[in-house]
């Protein structure tokens, strides 16, 4: 049986890495198929619709304030305010998608950089007036949250997510922190939009000479395409290399935004009232610490790379 399944394993990873080589190398977006490429029209057909979409919801946003000091009166005005922040937050990741996918496509588009940075600072007006929401939340009593639970279907959709603050109670500050807190969305993700310049916008990526004489520009897509596809071990050294050399090259640049991301995690885990920044990642998803180090105590134990501190 052993002998059989190897045989048929073998079988598939030779068609699997056959169909692999028919795959062709694209250094042009307007050679791709249409077929291959993204259809965005669903969220919007051009930026005049997005900014349309824009100016509607501003105003909207900023009136989700008036909710606060409703949620006492009743399951209707608990559903409503959790069913408007979800409807709220969906319309703002659709602006947020629609210009951060048109930029993946082209880092340098700076009309899709200037929607993008524009639908950050929607999606953080949304979190300034919500901030009231979990503190507000948590002042009701728990037992009457049951009673509406099993009187409202509307709002036990919404049980698991109230719930869950109640679960997080602890580290949830009053509303006034919370909003202090939100200001420092745009700062905390500084070192990531550095990266992001350095390394996409602003870098030249390197050729390579793969061993067939093809000329490849190792764009991150590129590089990817290579180690994942490519079976020619030889191409994947040279892809990995080449690609690498760039870190490698501004590696104490690449030190620092490390550096200045460790130091704003360890700043909100703190804020929060967590012991590390481990605890802060993991909480939200209610993984205790303990389960994390037991996973990385036996993949350490059981590989090859054991003796790696």
């Amino acid at each position: 049986m052993k002998n059989l399944a190897f045989f048929l394993l073998s079988v598939f990873l030779s068609f699997y890495f056959d169909s692999l080589k028919s795959q062709p190398y694209y250094t042009k977006r307007n050679e791709i198929p249409v077929e291959y490429t993204w259809d965005l029209s669903h969220l919007f057909e051009n930026w005049q619709q997005w900014e349309q979409k824009y100016k509607d919801l501003s105003p909207v946003i900023s009136g989700y304030g008036n909710l606060k000091g409703t949620l006492n009166k009743g399951e209707v005005h608990l559903y409503r305010a959790f069913s408007s922040w979800d409807s709220l937050f969906n319309e703002t990741m659709k602006l947020y998608l629609y210009a951060m996918m048109l930029q993946d496509l082209n880092d340098q588009d700076m009309e899709a950089a200037k929607h993008l940075q524009l639908a950050n600072n929607l999606q953080d007006e949304l979190f300034m007036v919500s901030a009231f929401l979990e503190p507000e939340l948590l002042t009701l009593d728990e037992n009457q949250l049951q009673l509406w639970f099993n009187t409202s279907q509307n709002l036990l959709n919404y049980k698991h997510a109230i719930m869950n603050s109640f679960r997080r109670k602890e580290h949830i500050l009053p509303e006034e922190q919370e909003e202090l807190i939100c200001l420092f969305h745009g700062p905390y993700s500084t070192s990531t939009e550095i990266y992001d310049e350095l390394f996409y916008t602003d870098s030249n990526p390197p050729e390579v000479i793969l061993d067939n004489g093809d000329t490849v520009l190792l764009s991150s897509t590129m590089s990817s395409h290579i180690a994942k596809y490519d079976t020619n071990r030889n191409n994947r050294i040279k892809a990995y290399n080449a690609s690498f050399k760039t870190y490698l090259d501004k590696k104490n640049t690449c030190a620092l935004i490390l550096k200045n991301t460790g130091e704003m995690d360890w700043a909100l885990a703190q804020a929060y009232g967590f012991y590390s920044t481990l605890e802060s990642k993991l909480f939200n998803n209610n993984i205790p610490v303990s389960v994390f180090e037991n996973v990385i105590k036996t993949l350490r134990y059981n590989s090859s790379y054991s003796k790696i501190p």
